[in-house]
């Protein structure tokens, strides 16, 4: 019973990847909206998700930032 409001269980997990989608949809979604930065917004959006929801290593703007920059 203790453990319902535990931020570590599998549904509060689960429910910051979604957060955490959504901002990365939204990230990409501005970063995209001048035409030319549209190659580079999609390779930072992929490899945020890839390194931030998929293996849980980072931060989504910190990630997303430094992939967006370097591309």
């Amino acid at each position: 019973m203790g453990n319902i409001m535990n931020p570590d269980n599998k549904f509060f997990r689960g429910v910051g990847k979604v957060i955490d989608c959504v901002f990365i949809s939204i990230l990409w979604f501005v970063f995209c909206i001048p035409i030319f930065t549209f190659g580079a917004s999609t390779t930072a959006m992929y490899y945020t998700v890839h390194k931030t929801i998929r293996n849980d290593k980072g931060y989504v703007w910190r990630t997303f930032w430094g992939s967006f920059k370097s591309n």
